[in-house]
């Protein structure tokens, strides 16, 4: 390079910039520089280079030169393609291939290998369609230039297979691929006369030449280059087959096998040492179609022979081909899923080449650290790249090389949560790549991929900073990649993340959507990474849009596929089992809700120990079910446990502590233990106050239920202030239309109503009903709540007109919702009869108070307290009507309006009881008025024994629970 850069100094001061010795002498000088894989250096010699040899040509244009200038944007079109600018690359190849087709011709073998060359670009940009077109002229060509064009032939063969087998037209894809093999075998087999004699040495043995990208999986960049999801993602052709059970296309494969056999079975009759690598290349193919047709043990045992061949030429122990292989060999393992199969070959490897530090040694443990990392085991694989990495140094490789280790370990140190090492790592490797690749290289799109992900998931974490990284490497792969590309796909999904944490749930369900389109182009979309989008999906649908059925479809789809890959009982099937869970929580399916839930606590106990924070998670949900259900002690079990749980693990004033505390002051309130549950609140506030301030909607939540307990106990001025703070902050965060806000306003009304100010009540009453109305509509059950609190203070105003409008349109709503046997429809029955006799309504009183007994009846026990108040007002009712109406009508309307003839019996013995009051000696009436009561006694037990009691559901008091019921461990 000195050499070159001193005649290249002279020849330019003597000669000018624009002389075409210069021009030669900066080719050589790109020459050198792409043989060192030096490509910015080289890419900018060939285009000086090219300029002036454009400056000559238009002085002194010839064949000659012509054809030279197309050389040079040959090489500048193999720079440009190496650099990641893919369609710089096409541009310049298809200049090149202009100029050679004039001067050459159309059907020159040096247009066609620029035509294999431009196919391989387009396949790279995955333009299948125009490499398809390519691959095919250019083998039209090589065929008419067959005797010195077979290994080209048998390399267009392999690419265009390649192409159908990404179209998954497999039939094609199988008969190129046997074109190629048969060439291949013919190729071989003329020269057995040559290889007859055993001890003649191969002196010009040649390797088959292996095409500028002929395998689209390790193109720089490619999916073995991203660390997501990258294992489970790849076409297989033994699934098509073997799922579409094709008996011609299970032949084509059995045929094939048995060709590799027979060309190995040739090879095994000579001893040649040239014949090595051939021999393990067919073992290798050999291995893939045992793969693609199920027969894995037929496979290893191929795999291992490949093995036995290339030790057999270097028994000692050296550095060669054989190193070489053994090395790619476990790669294919690799990338078929069978990591511990692969980390197995890697460590034999390693026990053979344990005495000498070398480059050897180096590119094992390089490649040893990805498979563990593949597999999560993060700190060996650290520890691999580590010692690589030294090796590497001592050795003096190239900078770009020690780029590559610290690339992946900043990965590890990411994967281990030491995100300032490895951004320090990233970063670096990140200034290596884009000095020696350039800007819009795919190595610089996956360094800044991770470094986002640091950003993303460190403690502090910076989700600007992600989001740029992010967007970054997206703009650099929709260069070098199609739409439709799995990196695509990555980068997509990760961006929906970003999203999704800042609350822009609209953009991060469009993102997460586009990925799974993507996704689902891979593997008929039956991998993981489809389960992980479907799982963030659910719990989108679940938690923000409430479309529950929706969530379920994505949540069961995400369980199917972890099931599939993971097995019944790893942790990822216990996250989505947990969240189906959330989703039956929130349709009000309680008891299948607890069924997952603790299916899920399962799992992640056998798998997590007894004192994990998922395992905490899990049981906090499990409280928030059993306390729906009133199962009050199991709930506090439950929350009692998850805060021992939470403060082994987290800060004393850690969110989650004090929402448990919240948790377990609701379950207190609930029991009506008053001070235990204000004990929990306070705290819980003195928390939330210290992290988020004093006007956060959480501080607000906590001072509305302390308001709620300090009305229970009566204390009504602490409660209002509670309960005004509480609305300041709602409305500052919320706005006054929001519905917190309104319920909030709702509890100042119930204070001021029991404090007699019904005025103030009223209009706390009105301004929340408006606010309900509007966000939930005229005919939810809040409305008919709130409509209820009106008309109780309408009615204690002497406004009972007014009052019985606000019952009756509740009544019609909760019955709407409710049914006609309801708790609360009886409740509001009763209220209504209480309106009626205040009036002297007696008949429309009989009605509501029999309504209302005939409900509670079927829900109720004899000794229920709600059940004796209505019953002993309906009593003091029909006695009224039996005085003004008459015994038998009153009975009659009992009968009636109730269904209960055992009312209408004690009516009678009660107004038989008035007339012997009336006619006997008080010793007689007392005697006989003691065997009536005896006589109502029976009848009340009789009655109670001839109804049928059909045990509702009751309604209680549901407070908000701080937990969510979906989560997501991705």
């Amino acid at each position: 390079m000195k050499c070159y850069d001193q005649a290249f100094f002279i020849r330019r001061t003597l000669r000018g910039n624009d002389h075409p010795i210069v021009a030669d002498c900066l080719h050589a000088i790109g020459v050198l520089y792409f043989e060192i894989r030096n490509w910015s250096h080289a890419v900018g010699c060939f285009i000086e280079s090219l300029r002036i040899r454009r400056v000559v040509s238009r002085t002194k244009d010839s064949k000659e030169l012509s054809l030279s200038i197309a050389d040079l944007q040959e090489w500048i079109g193999y720079c440009q393609r190496e650099l990641g600018k893919y369609h710089s690359s096409v541009n310049y190849l298809n200049e090149a291939l202009v100029l050679r087709t004039v001067h050459l011709g159309k059907s020159h073998p040096e247009v066609a290998s620029l035509l294999f060359k431009i196919a391989i670009v387009h396949d790279d940009l995955g333009e299948l369609e125009v490499s398809l077109e390519k691959y095919k002229d250019a083998l039209t060509i090589f065929r008419d230039h067959e005797e010195s064009c077979n290994l080209e032939i048998e390399q267009t063969l392999k690419c265009i297979g390649n192409v159908y087998r990404h179209f998954q037209k497999w039939n094609e894809a199988l008969e190129y691929f046997l074109e190629c093999l048969d060439m291949q075998y013919l190729r071989i087999s003329a020269e057995i006369d040559w290889l007859k004699d055993p001890t003649q040495e191969d002196e010009e043995a040649r390797a088959l030449p292996v095409p500028m990208y002929h395998n689209r999986d390790n193109r720089p960049g490619g999916s073995n280059r991203i660390l997501v999801f990258s294992t489970s993602i790849s076409p297989d052709v033994s699934a098509y087959l073997l799922k579409q059970r094709k008996s011609e296309d299970i032949e084509k494969l059995v045929q094939y096998v048995e060709l590799l056999d027979d060309i190995y079975n040739l090879l095994t009759k000579f001893s040649n040492r040239s014949k090595h690598d051939e021999m393990s290349r067919i073992l290798y193919r050999k291995s893939k179609a045992l793969i693609k047709l199920g027969r894995y043990q037929e496979a290893i045992a191929s795999l291992s022979e490949c093995k036995k061949v290339c030790w057999l030429w270097e028994p000692t122990g050296g550095k060669g081909l054989h190193l070489t292989v053994e090395i790619r060999l476990c790669g294919i393992l690799a990338r078929m899923g069978q990591h511990d199969e692969a980390i197995a070959g890697y460590r034999d490897l390693l026990r053979e080449y344990n005495t000498t530090e070398d480059q050897g040694m180096a590119d094992i443990l390089f490649n040893l650290g990805n498979s563990l990392s593949t597999k999560g085991e993060h700190n060996e694989s650290l520890s691999c790249h580590q010692k690589c990495a030294r090796i590497r140094q001592e050795l003096g490789v190239s900078e770009l090389e020690l780029a590559n280790v610290n690339y992946c370990l900043g990965v590890c140190y990411c994967s281990l949560g030491q995100y300032d090492t490895s951004l320090k790592l990233l970063t670096k490797s990140l200034e290596v790549f884009q000095k020696n690749l350039g800007n819009e290289h795919v190595h610089v799109a996956n360094t800044l991929y991770n470094i986002g992900q640091v950003y993303q998931s460190s403690d502090d974490a910076n989700l600007e900073k992600a989001m740029t990284h992010y967007e970054e490497a997206l703009s650099i792969y929709r260069i070098a990649y199609s739409p439709d590309h799995i990196v695509l796909g990555h980068v997509i999904h990760s961006i929906g993340t970003i999203h999704d944490a800042n609350v822009d749930y609209p953009k991060a369900m469009l993102c997460f959507t586009d990925a799974l389109r993507v996704y689902k182009l891979y593997n008929n979309g039956e991998h993981l990474g489809v389960a992980i989008l479907m799982n963030s999906m659910g719990i989108l649908s679940a938690c923000i849009r409430n479309q529950n059925e929706l969530a379920m479809d994505y949540f069961e789809e995400a369980l199917r596929i972890r099931q599939t890959f993971l097995g019944e009982k790893h942790p990822v099937v216990a996250d989505t089992i947990h969240n189906i869970g959330g989703v039956y929580a929130k349709q009000n399916r309680l008891e299948e809700a607890m069924t997952l839930y603790q299916k899920a606590l399962e799992i992640r106990k056998e798998h997590y120990g007894c004192e994990n924070l998922l395992v905490a998670k899990t049981m906090n949900n499990l409280g928030i079910v059993h306390a729906r259900l009133n199962q009050l002690g199991e709930a506090m079990d439950y929350f009692k446990e998850v805060l021992k749980i939470r403060r082994i693990h987290l800060d004393p004033e850690d969110e989650e502590i004090a929402t448990t505390l919240y948790n377990i002051g609701n379950v207190h309130s609930r029991n009506e233990e008053y001070d235990l549950a204000m004990v929990c609140y306070e705290e819980c506030l003195r928390v939330r106050k210290l992290l988020f301030g004093d006007a956060h909607i959480s501080v607000a939540n906590m001072l509305h239920n302390m308001g709620v307990i300090l009305v229970d106990k009566e204390k009504y001025d602490n409660a209002i202030v509670c309960f005004d703070e509480a609305l300041k902050v709602k409305r500052l965060e919320l706005g006054d239309d929001s519905l917190s806000y309104a319920y909030t306003l709702q509890k100042i009304g119930h204070v001021h109503k029991n404090k007699g100010e019904n005025e103030q009540a009223l209009a706390c009453f009105d301004e929340s009903l408006n606010v309900q109305r509007s966000k939930l509509g005229a005919d939810h059950l809040n409305v008919a709540r709130i409509l209820l609190d009106i008309a109780s203070v309408r009615y204690d105003s002497g406004l009972n007109q007014q009052a019985m409008e606000c019952y009756e349109e509740a009544l019609h709503i909760q019955e709407n919702h409710l049914g006609e046997e309801h708790l609360e429809v009886a409740e509001t029955f009763y209220l209504m009869g209480n309106v009626y006799d205040k009036q002297e309504e007696i008949q429309g009183a009989m009605i509501c108070f029999g309504n209302a007994v005939r409900i509670l009846k079927q829900i109720r026990p004899s000794d229920d307290k709600d059940r004796i108040k209505v019953t002993d007002a309906l009593r003091k009712v029909i006695s009224k009507h039996s005085k003004k109406f008459g015994t038998a009508s009153a009975v009659w309307d009992t009968i009636v309006v109730t269904g209960d003839y055992w009312l209408g019996i004690e009516q009678i013995l009660i107004d038989l009881l008035g007339l012997l009051q009336t006619y006997m000696m008080d010793p007689v009436t007392n005697l006989v008025k003691e065997k009536i009561n005896n006589t109502v006694q029976r009848i009340d037990s009789l009655a109670s024994q001839a109804t049928v009691n059909i045990k509702g559901d009751t309604p209680s008091f549901n407070a908000l629970y701080d937990g969510d019921l979906c989560t997501t461990s991705e």
